[in-house]
């Protein structure tokens, strides 16, 4: 059975994993289905399942004597979807419990990579590339050859090494932009947060640098993955779709960062459940507002940025946070929520409901907090807080905060 076909019948659902692994002629052809299979969930972003899927692979392999490598190349998968959804410690414990010298080949090269992107995003350099180093040294077929080139892509991006990220970017685009929609959409997100970062550390330089070519080329790039997305029956999938939004609101930063687009990327990463992915999208979103004046949108981004990085432990975002809050003078600590009692709530002209979404305002939470916190939606939020501005009097979120407070509220 060809590895490859099989992963790419499933990833554009040309096959249902039942009929792929149906198709498996032997024992060993039909684990490696259940492990393609198991990508599959990943690629999708259904992590949990991922999880689910490879945790049963492993534990029904115990009882039909599984050869260890493939318990060790489930495990990674595990632990793979286990880092985006935020569960670090989980992870790192399903890592530890396998031998670098127990792996074969192509599952040490899995194994290598979560253990790299994950002390990557912890801040722990040195493991980082030692891991890294280990997942590239593998021998391994072409695809997965392509998921090393994204490993160090991704590994090197998340410790500040531009160029490096930069390099793997372009080798992996070379190998997919004309055959996988997938990759071709991952490889460009890399290859613009590269690029992008290299640009503005040149300019901070003050070096001569072609802004108008390069945000062509990057445009260009962007646009070819994008096609290529819109090709695939019933159109891109989520992570497809979350790698693209990514990439358009990176290349806003040489232009004028875009807050909006950086809330869509938010969106698209919240609803995949990356944790991680989704600070480092609040951050951006947090940068951008900033620089437009929109100080209370901000900070209420770069607040719930914080509040996802300290309970991953993702100590390089949380100094970047810190660094932000810094320039933009934009305070983490979040203001003490008013309670309005009725007299209050009378003289201000407010609803009941109004006056519980102007206490969320003043205490600096989003719409989306907002709504989960009353159990509606962000669209009647939106509405609320439209109208206590109006009642109020003032234009915007902070304005209508400051006047609750003035009016001795408490």
């Amino acid at each position: 059975l060809d590895h490859r076909h099989l992963h790419e019948n499933l990833s554009h659902g040309s096959w249902t994993q039942r009929e792929a692994v149906g198709a498996s002629n032997s024992t060993l052809s039909r684990t490696w289905a259940e492990v393609y299979r198991c990508i599959v969930f990943v690629d999708a972003g259904e992590y949990q399942a991922a999880i689910n899927a490879s945790l049963d692979a492993v534990a029904e392999g115990q009882l039909t004597g599984l050869h260890s490598g493939f318990r060790c190349y489930y495990d990674s998968l595990a632990a793979e979807g286990l880092m985006r959804i935020g569960c670090w410690l989980d992870a790192d414990n399903v890592l530890a419990g396998h031998s670098l010298d127990e792996a074969t080949a192509v599952s040490l090269a899995r194994l290598a990579r979560a253990g790299a992107m994950l002390a990557a995003r912890q801040g722990d350099t040195e493991r980082a590339l030692s891991l890294l180093s280990t997942a590239l040294a593998q021998p391994t077929d072409g695809w997965h050859g392509t998921v090393l080139n994204a490993t160090s892509a991704d590994v090197h991006l998340a410790l500040g090494n531009w160029d490096e990220a930069s390099q793997a970017a372009e080798t992996g685009w070379a190998t997919t932009s004309q055959t996988s929609p997938l990759w071709a959409a991952r490889f460009a997100m890399f290859s613009v947060a590269a690029t992008v970062e290299q640009t503005l550390d040149a300019l901070a330089r003050r070096q001569p640098v072609d802004l108008a070519q390069t945000v062509s080329l990057l445009r260009e790039r962007i646009d070819i993955a994008r096609s290529a997305a819109a090709s695939v029956s019933g159109g891109p999938q989520r992570d497809t779709a979350a790698h693209l939004v990514q990439a358009e609101a990176s290349l806003t930063r040489l232009i004028g960062s875009d807050a909006h687009m950086w809330a869509d990327a938010v969106d698209r990463w919240s609803d995949l459940g990356d944790r991680w992915a989704t600070a480092g999208a609040l951050l951006r979103e947090a940068e951008a507002a900033a620089a437009t004046g929109a100080a209370d949108r901000a900070a209420s981004s770069l607040r719930e940025a914080r509040s996802i990085a300290s309970q991953l432990g993702a100590r390089p975002m949380l100094d970047e946070i810190g660094a932000i809050s810094s320039r933009t003078r934009i305070s983490l600590d979040p203001p003490t929520r008013v309670a309005l009692d009725e007299s209050s709530v009378s003289r201000l002209g407010l609803t009941s409901r109004e006056a519980e979404v102007l206490a969320l305002v003043a205490a600096g939470r989003s719409n989306r907090q907002i709504g989960e916190a009353l159990y509606v939606s962000g669209k009647t939020v939106s509405v609320h807080v439209s109208n206590i501005l109006r009642k109020l009097g003032v234009n915007s979120r902070v304005d209508a905060a400051a006047v609750a407070q003035r009016l001795d509220i408490a």
